[in-house]
């Protein structure tokens, strides 16, 4: 539902862009991979593609759609189709002779992901701390998109949902979007703070 809510958003925003708004969202695949003891090393991803006539659709119908897109990315054989592509393209970038090369051709990647991924949504799951949950106000990751662009990270404890809206500019115009499809759509939220996140710039020198 953030997912979709977060395309109706961004639809609005650019009603005549001729790019699609592709949200990629996060997804436990220890299932698929046999391996339901193991941790965010199994999380993979699905798109999810807000075009064409699902545009015109309600809500409940288009959460239905986002839905059955999950679950038809979610089956074995797609999951393992994925977890081998991903292995070939890790392969291929460590073949190659120095970190120069490898950092060029994951910087392509990542070029790469930036034009077809709008951006990426991950629920990080629901704390477990029992009795002192009542005691928690929110509980957080702070991460990386996979491309270049927006990302919310969904995590519970206490009975309640906190996302953070993680994204490399200072503008608030696609917050405040999201912010109103929830407001459109009766959904009663808290905004908590804003925390600008300064990580170091670290530059590996190249070897050959």
């Amino acid at each position: 539902m953030v997912a979709l809510l977060l395309s109706r958003a961004l639809a609005k925003l650019f009603p005549d862009a001729e790019n699609v708004i592709r949200i990629a969202l996060c997804v436990n695949q220890r299932k698929a991979l046999h391996a339901p003891l193991a941790h965010q090393s199994l999380v993979g991803g699905v798109m999810l593609e807000y075009k064409d006539q699902l545009r015109d659709w309600p809500l409940d119908r288009q959460a239905t759609a986002y839905r059955g897109m999950v679950f038809a990315q979610s089956q074995e054989e797609i999951v393992l189709r994925g977890v081998a592509s991903t292995s070939m393209i890790c392969r291929m970038i460590l073949s190659k002779e120095n970190d120069q090369e490898r950092q060029t051709i994951a910087g392509y990647i990542n070029s790469l992901a930036s034009r077809l991924v709008t951006a990426t949504v991950s629920y990080v799951g629901k704390a477990n701390y029992r009795e002192a949950e009542q005691y928690i106000r929110d509980f957080r990751l702070w991460t990386s998109p996979a491309s270049n662009n927006l990302l919310i990270e969904i995590s519970a404890v206490n009975g309640r949902f906190t996302l953070d809206f993680i994204q490399r500019f200072s503008s608030p115009v696609f917050v405040n979007a999201f912010l109103k499809e929830l407001e459109d759509n009766g959904i009663i939220y808290d905004l908590q703070d804003v925390n600008p996140l300064e990580l170091p710039n670290i530059l590996l020198p190249w070897t050959e």
